[in-house]
């Protein structure tokens, strides 16, 4: 799922079917199969009890948007949206960049990228976790933020100077700047790159 806020009043909408079977004219009944479905606001795709199909969806939707999204076995990209922002995938990466708003997202198995802009958060913060895959934060020099990352089993590595609150060790919680809405980002078994750009 691919979703990027845009200067508009709509929603565009991009559905990408794939499938495949060993038999062509199989994989030509499963893709007349699928199904997708928008309705009371909601996207969703439903097909045959088969694994050889997927879907992919690219919305382009105005920049306050409150989103709910979830997927199986695929990644979610979040980009340029302010608003009520929930994202869960299970396997499959997450990447949120240039969002605003009240964002919670979590991945079982994927990486983590997340880029922040500006110079401080606006609305009520950020909270995104995996338990599989390594994270990457890059922020703005001058960011006003209370900063919370860390990882069980991993490694922590900070590209720019940063005052920590304890022990500098695999769990890490600092106020960026003058401060301001909580941004969480976490791990439990990968590495940790915070990063300034």
């Amino acid at each position: 799922i691919r979703v990027r806020g845009a200067t508009r009043s709509d929603i565009e909408l991009e559905v990408r079917i794939q499938v495949w079977d060993r038999s062509e004219e199989r994989a030509r009944e499963m893709a007349q199969e699928v199904e997708i479905r928008t309705d009371d606001n909601r996207i969703a795709a439903h097909g045959p009890s088969d694994d050889g199909w997927s879907v992919s969806f690219r919305l382009e939707v105005p920049h306050q948007t409150d989103l709910d999204l979830a997927a199986h076995n695929g990644g979610i990209s979040i980009e340029e949206v302010e608003g009520q922002l929930r994202a869960e995938t299970h396997n499959g990466g997450l990447s949120l960049a240039a969002l605003a708003g009240d964002v919670r997202a979590e991945t079982t198995n994927g990486g983590v990228h997340v880029e922040l802009t500006g110079d401080h958060w606006d609305g009520g913060g950020m909270d995104v976790e995996t338990r599989n895959g390594g994270v990457k934060v890059s922020i703005p020099e001058g960011y006003s933020a209370e900063l919370e990352t860390g990882t069980v089993n991993g490694r922590v590595q900070i590209d720019f100077p940063v005052t920590v609150q304890g022990q500098l060790g695999r769990s890490i919680e600092t106020t960026l700047g003058s401060g301001g809405a909580p941004i969480r980002v976490k791990t439990r078994n990968g590495g940790v790159t915070i990063s300034s750009h």
